[in-house]
């Protein structure tokens, strides 16, 4: 039987979208307009027969499945049966430019053809996951994922066949797809036979797709029908579409604040030419239309590790043309990265590899990830993960639990003004969300607890930790109500700046409690809290008319505080007579006790894309600090020798022209900590580093969405 969700809801859209009437809006006596005529869909849209299938008349042409953030498409037509798209819905519930991503760009080859990449008149919007493939014609369909098996087989080569997902078709269960119970989401399930004699395998391995909120959960089950224990691997090439949809796109690791420019693998060495750099697997990867914006319009990212998903033991970021073109080419297994290799003139793609393991006769093994909007922190609650893990071959069993997510800016903007009254940088609102995912049963009294770091502080002092979510409806529920949500409201107190954690925990009349972890970058505003300890600060600003004096900046009067530095030369600490920024100092109240102190007459230092700033250090240890007011990663440190030479961090340490320990003095332990090289240096914090003999360091711009600092 051939459905979909919500139809009503999803006409209703389009009517809104296509500017046509609805019934009572039009007043007695008016003529209503026509609406502009849609185009035919390409052909192999229609040879698809996507479920709900292609309204020849109507020229509307009906989803897969949608929930209120994602639409997902899946193909039915020959060996492309499994291939999945997955554009937005409504997207993001706080911005609207994200909404009903369909058929937005056109193919300058060929603008005289309808393409699955042509607009129809009047749609907007982006995808998620999907992109045109290299052989593109004006019946091309298009990938959003392409799927290797390596199979266990003595008889090839190198001990292993590579088998597409699906095959030609020939081995296909029917139906080939499924539905789940409540509609969110579809299986299809595949059997593969082969080898012979001890070689012989026999499979049945599925692909489910399942909301997971505003993420689709990808998942494969693969079940060993034969009768002995064979290695199967699983190798997901997902292809992201929101490169084509900006400028200046890269991926980007939200934890290390690292942009990946260039084609890049994490994990171990199997699976590839050379051996990964990093070994640790990001947990999550992101990428935005528009990643040097202070304000993206369509961010998507991925799970890989945490929260149910299985940790891939190899992930390449890398260009999609250059991976369909060795899939094409009969390369279906190895790929060896390009180091060098550009990826923002490429279209940009994600290889995730699950190595070969044992599944024995009669077992099955499952390989999670999850992809899909990335404007929010999630965690999947206890009993969601182990529902959605036992599902069992078919795909066939409900879930439960719950989805928790928390929202807030990525950053705080911060105000290029000086007043007495300082309130910057400007509060942010937090919000917890949860959706429930049981199909048929009500989320009795959800709640959510939060915890603020020690930089922010409720904008209303007497607003309580715990916030009531209520009780949301089974999921599926036509109206939506299957989430809920509530907000904070929380602002900068100059205790602390930089990737602060705001930790979110939820629980319900079930007792099935999650905890989310959401990082908001808090740049460095003027208010700092100091005390009667002494404290390892930096300023990132510059000071109108000179006023960079120590009681001129802090606005305190001489003899009631003290600000020392470290002289290498002379292995003394002397006191400041000049405020600078990259410099970092020790500062005392003397006798004031804690009192929050607004700096005076200072402008931020607005690092744009390609600034930089140098601080110049010399022969031993050197206090400096971060002259950026967000925070930047130790690893993109750079050194200019005296020579004009540009040295990276790496190149730095092995040269022996620094040593690759730098130290950050904690004020609540008082001990220091020791930062590597994938450490981020907050700002405000003051920093030791021992150079070998005099040079510069160049600071690098901040990286990551949202950065942004206002005149």
């Amino acid at each position: 039987m051939l459905y979909v969700t919500r139809p009503a809801r999803w006409l209703a859209s389009l009517a809104v979208l296509l500017g046509l009437a609805v019934a009572g809006t039009v007043p007695a006596g008016a003529q209503t307009p026509m609406a502009p005529a849609l185009p035919d869909a390409p052909q192999w849209m229609i040879d698809s027969t996507f479920i709900g299938g292609y309204n020849s008349m109507s020229k509307i042409i009906v989803p897969l499945l949608q929930n209120r953030y994602l639409t997902l498409w899946q193909y039915r037509t020959g060996d492309e049966l499994t291939r999945f798209n997955l554009w937005t819905n409504e997207g993001d519930p706080l911005n609207s430019l994200d909404n009903y991503a369909l058929f937005r760009f056109p193919d300058p080859a060929s603008p005289q053809n309808l393409k699955w990449d042509t607009p129809f008149p009047l749609w907007g919007g982006s995808q998620l996951i999907a992109s045109r493939r290299p052989d593109a014609v004006g019946n091309a369909r298009p990938f959003g994922n392409f799927t290797t098996l390596r199979v266990e087989d003595p008889a090839e080569m190198n001990g292993f066949a590579d088998l597409t997902y699906p095959d030609d078709g020939a081995n296909r269960i029917n139906p080939p797809i499924v539905f789940s119970p409540n509609g969110q989401g579809t299986f299809a399930p595949y059997r593969y036979s082969g080898g012979t004699g001890v070689g012989a395998y026999d499979l049945e391995v599925n692909q489910k797709l399942q909301f997971a909120r505003d993420l689709l959960r990808i998942e494969y089950t693969v079940t060993n029908r034969g009768g002995s224990a064979r290695r199967v691997g699983v190798r997901l090439l997902l292809n992201t579409a929101i490169d084509i949809q900006g400028s200046t796109r890269s991926f980007f690791i939200p934890r290390t604040r690292e942009r990946i420019l260039f084609e890049r693998d994490y994990g171990r060495a199997i699976g590839t030419t050379v051996v990964p750099r990093s070994a640790q697997v990001p947990e999550e990867w992101e990428i935005f239309n528009f990643d040097e914006s202070p304000n993206p319009s369509l961010i998507s990212k991925g799970i890989l590790r945490g929260n149910g998903a299985t940790t891939p033991d190899r992930v390449v970021f890398g260009n999609a043309l250059n991976m369909e073109r060795d899939i094409a080419g009969g390369q279906l297994w190895d790929y060896a990265i390009e180091p060098e290799f550009e990826l923002r003139i490429s279209d940009m793609a994600l290889l995730i590899y699950w190595d070969p393991i044992s599944v024995p006769a009669g077992q099955t093994r499952t390989f999670v990830t999850y992809a899909g909007m990335g404007v929010a922190s999630h965690g999947m609650s206890n009993a969601y993960i182990q529902a959605s893990n036992n599902t069992g071959s078919t795909g066939q069993g409900g879930t439960q639990g719950y989805i928790a997510a928390v929202q807030s800016p990525f950053a705080l903007r911060l105000l290029d003004l000086d007043r007495d009254q300082i309130d910057d940088p400007d509060p942010a609102t937090v919000t917890a969300y949860i959706q429930n995912e049981y199909a048929n049963t009500q989320l009795p009294s959800a709640f959510a607890v939060i915890d603020l770091p020690d930089g922010l502080e409720f904008t209303n002092p007497g607003q309580s930790q715990v916030l009531s979510l209520g009780s949301p409806l089974s999921v599926g529920d036509v109206l939506y109500r299957d989430e809920t949500s509530n907000e904070w409201t929380v602002q900068a107190n100059g205790e602390d700046a930089g990737l602060l954690p705001i930790s979110v925990t939820f629980n319900n009349g079930f007792q099935d409690s999650v905890r989310v972890v959401r990082l908001i970058n808090v740049p460095q505003g003027r208010l700092y809290q100091l005390d009667d300890e002494y404290q390892m600060v930096t300023f990132p600003f510059t000071y109108r008319n000179l006023a960079d004096d120590p009681s001129d900046v802090l606005g305190l009067t001489p003899g009631t505080f003290q600000m020392l530095r470290y002289n290498p030369q002379t292995g003394q600490y002397e006191q400041v007579t000049q405020v600078q920024a990259g410099e970092s100092y020790w500062v005392k109240l003397l006798g004031l006790g804690r009192t929050r102190v607004n700096v005076k007459n200072a402008s931020p230092i607005n690092l744009q894309t390609n600034d930089t700033f140098t601080t110049q250090v010399i022969r031993g240890w050197n206090m400096v600090g971060n002259p950026s007011p967000y925070a930047i990663p130790v690893r993109d440190l750079r050194f200019l020798q005296t020579g004009g030479q540009l040295l990276s961090f790496d190149q730095a340490v092995s040269s022996n022209l620094i040593r690759a320990g730098l130290f950050e003095y904690n004020k609540k332990t008082g001990q220091y900590v020791a930062l590597s090289r994938e450490s981020i240096i907050q700002p405000g914090h003051g920093v030791w580093i021992f150079s070998n003999g005099e040079r510069n360091i160049v600071w690098p711009p901040p990286q990551g969405p949202q950065i942004s600092i206002l005149p």
